[in-house]
């Protein structure tokens, strides 16, 4: 899912796509938020990766830590 969006395109209406930076697992993308008026970053997986339970429990361990 996450790798079909290109530069220039929006995400749920809101976030337009600035620039796609891809990493070991996942891909962040960097985003002008139309609402908020700031810069956003959203990180995701890579769709390859979404069948291995053990790499979406550290993704979502990662997430927390950066949330806190």
């Amino acid at each position: 899912m996450s790798e079909k969006w290109r530069v220039g395109d929006k995400i749920l209406d809101q976030y337009q796509i600035k620039f796609i930076k891809k990493g070991g697992m996942g891909i962040v993308f960097l985003c002008y938020n139309h609402v908020s008026k700031a810069p956003i970053a959203i990180k995701t997986f890579q769709d390859k990766f979404l069948k291995d339970a053990t790499s979406v429990e550290r993704f979502k361990v990662e997430a927390e830590t950066w949330v806190r």
